[in-house]
């Protein structure tokens, strides 16, 4: 397919300038909420091109990602002699998300030896977007790559993340919450994240009796337990925030990619990767944490990381119960079921 992709008014047809498909329409409510927006930028991304000095002028195909629900994705190549046919991938977050936290995190991660999309540059795409151009890497996703959480255990992969998890928080930086452009975290100290109209608008309704979801006397005892920890270790570091077999490429070693990136506590990191991993099983769970606490020669404190797990599931069970359907359902039931079978680590 030749034709680009556009917008309400066409677009001047650029020299050398190809796409290879569209973005998808989907029935997913995640990716079709978005579509209206994915469509305006993908009309965009020619105009862009043209006039980039790392594009003018060049051959490219471009070819749309159809996996990406919070992000127009766009994989460039330039298949010529000069560049070796050079692929790229352009990320356009929705919503007006910015992306310099996500190229702060790949750098801060790939210093202390992991594996990540080299960031090409970071910038702003129009009046309401930016942009993060990076390295592709021509691998399918865990999840993808692997039948079964069972073949990932006897393939030793959830230890390979689990490596790279321990590498990731190496790293130390200053404050806690979302990456500002300055390099600081958004809040001074973990308290002040910690009760921030973000972590807190969430915990009426998970609480409302009808809704059943959580108990509140669990939520204000966790909070306590991860307060009283930060005081003690108060050293934070760069989250994923989003940890999972879907957001690591089949690569040796893996590949870490797509984060929701904030500076905050390890262990807050930690407590969002058991939410993320409650359908994983726990051979998975345990060879992952095995080699996490191998390679940061520390033994998980299970109190602190029961604590962090009940915070970080008040969105989840919030955003799954009002999604609503069978299953969310089930996801549901799944996490209440953690946090009961595991509460007696918060009297340890």
């Amino acid at each position: 397919m030749t034709e680009s992709p556009k917008e309400s008014a066409p677009i001047e047809r650029t020299a050398g300038i190809t796409f290879t498909n569209q973005p998808r329409v989907s029935s997913d409510p995640k990716v079709a909420e978005n579509h209206e927006e994915r469509m305006a930028l993908a009309g965009k991304i020619e105009a862009f091109l043209a006039k980039h000095s790392l594009f003018k002028d060049k051959k490219i195909n471009v070819t749309f990602a159809q996996d990406g629900v919070a992000s127009l994705i766009a994989i460039l190549e330039m298949p010529d002699e000069e560049t070796s046919n050079e692929r790229m991938v352009l990320k356009i977050p929705f919503g007006g998300r910015p992306t310099s936290g996500e190229a702060f995190a790949f750098r801060a991660w790939e210093a202390e030896g992991v594996s990540v999309p080299r960031v090409v540059e970071q910038g702003i795409f129009d009046e309401k977007h930016e942009y993060l151009l990076m390295s592709c890497i021509d691998a399918p996703a865990l999840d993808k790559a692997y039948s079964s959480n069972e073949e990932m255990v006897a393939n030793g992969i959830y230890a390979e993340l689990g490596e790279a998890f321990a590498g990731m928080h190496a790293s130390t930086v200053e404050g806690f919450g979302a990456i500002g452009t300055d390099g600081k975290g958004e809040f001074a100290t973990f308290e002040e994240w910690i009760d921030s109209p973000k972590m807190t608008k969430d915990i009426p309704y998970v609480t409302d009796k009808e809704n059943n979801l959580m108990d509140a006397d669990l939520i204000v005892r966790a909070r306590m337990v991860l307060i009283e920890y930060a005081k003690a270790h108060p050293r934070s570091t760069v989250c994923h925030l989003d940890f999972a077999t879907n957001n690591a490429f089949a690569t040796k070693p893996v590949t870490i990619f797509d984060p929701a990136p904030e500076f905050n506590l390890p262990y807050i990191d930690t407590g969002k990767t058991f939410v993320n991993m409650t359908a994983n099983g726990e051979p998975a769970r345990a060879q992952l944490f095995d080699a996490y606490e191998k390679k940061t020669s520390a033994p998980l404190d299970k109190k602190v990381a029961y604590a962090a797990t009940v915070i970080m599931m008040i969105r989840k069970l919030a955003k799954s119960h009002k999604t609503g359907g069978p299953k969310m359902e089930e996801r549901i039931a799944r996490n209440k079921a953690y946090l009961a079978d595991n509460a007696h680590f918060l009297d340890s």
